[in-house]
């Protein structure tokens, strides 16, 4: 007699280490816990993301490559912007190779651009504001002269407060700037020139802090400065860790910290609705737009991220490996006919 059998699931990435599918899975669940307190439709939508995974196994690497899986495509889900991540990383550093192909002689620098924090309410519109100073910024001739293309990306976080009122939200913006001669004189630009112009372009009435560097090859962990860059900018493309907090948060109950999250979770799926993450501009836009498309927030596909989504086997033909998650043993199991087993997919 055929019966399912179960053992753990283990995702090994050629880079070494596991990916961490339950972590991921875990945190979504929680997310959708928080979110059942006021939209249950949204939060049993967010506990179905990613409950099956569907892998086809490299005959000639044995590794696992995802082949099908159901999201649920929410800006916060844990698993979601996991995969976001995964996605805007490779497809950077695609982009930026061909870049450094066509302009071999450019660099790359990087840049954190502030402004004051926001209420909930102002939120929102306080993004859309940063996002078209970054544009204006890039406007001014002083930058312009050297600037060949850049890629920005937006990130929130979130300070500890219990009533809704209390949150206050840090947006600011992450930009690879890739430049010609920025380091000749007469083109260099020191930080406290970044700030006059910075301020200038966000209209602001006092100086915003800014960081500026550039972007190196790093020989300890053997990256060039094109791996490199596309590390740094794809960590807070869609960072989601702090926006939920424990009550050893400094909260002084977890009924404290709760409130804190519900709020919090209110406040960025209605503020963040239809804004975009990341945009292109310049060659980068351009050479984004052969290869990927016009839509760089396009996530339609969370599933085929990879360099090698061509896989160089046939999918038709590899092993077939299936995890499901168990809600009670909270982990993902190996899917898999067995022999004389009594054993459930449920477990225990």
């Amino acid at each position: 007699m055929r019966t399912l059998s179960h053992q753990e699931f283990h995702d090994k990435s050629p880079f070494g280490g596991e990916r961490h599918w339950q972590y991921y899975k875990a945190m979504n669940l929680r997310l959708a816990d928080y979110v059942e307190s006021f939209d249950y439709k949204l939060a049993d939508k967010i506990r179905e993301c990613s409950t099956y995974l569907e892998f086809k196994r490299n005959p000639n690497t044995g590794y696992l490559h995802l082949y099908r899986c159901y999201y649920c495509h929410n800006k916060l889900c844990y698993l979601c912007n996991w995969r976001r991540s995964l996605k805007s990383f490779h497809e950077l550093k695609q982009v930026l190779n061909q870049a450094d192909k066509e302009q071999p002689n450019c660099r790359f620098i990087f840049l954190t651009l502030t402004a004051k924090d926001s209420t909930a309410n102002q939120l929102g519109n306080n993004i859309k504001k940063m996002n078209k100073a970054v544009s204006q910024l890039f406007r001014y001739s002083k930058v312009k002269k050297f600037l060949v293309g850049y890629v920005r990306s937006t990130e929130v976080t979130v300070t500890k407060g219990v009533d809704a009122d209390d949150i206050m939200y840090h947006h600011h913006v992450h930009v690879i700037a890739m430049v010609n001669d920025y380091f000749k004189r007469g083109n260099y630009m020191k930080q406290d020139e970044w700030a006059v112009l910075w301020q200038q372009a966000l209209k602001t009435d006092y100086t915003p802090i800014i960081n500026v560097k550039a972007i190196k090859a790093n020989n300890k962990k053997h990256q060039t400065a094109v791996e490199s860059a596309s590390r740094e900018l794809s960590k807070y493309v869609v960072k989601p860790a702090s926006y939920l907090a424990d009550e050893t948060d400094g909260f002084s109950s977890k009924e404290d910290a709760d409130e804190h999250n519900i709020n919090t979770i209110k406040c960025l799926s209605t503020q963040l609705h239809n804004l975009r993450r990341t945009s292109y501009g310049g060659l980068l836009r351009k050479i984004r737009s052969k290869m990927f498309g016009s839509d760089a927030d396009d996530d339609s596909d969370l599933t085929h991220i990879s360099d090698d989504d061509d896989r160089q086997f046939d999918a038709n033909e590899a092993e077939t490996v299936s995890a499901f998650w168990n809600d009670f043993s909270e982990n993902y199991y190996v899917i898999k006919k067995g022999d004389n087993s009594n054993e459930s997919i449920l477990g225990d």
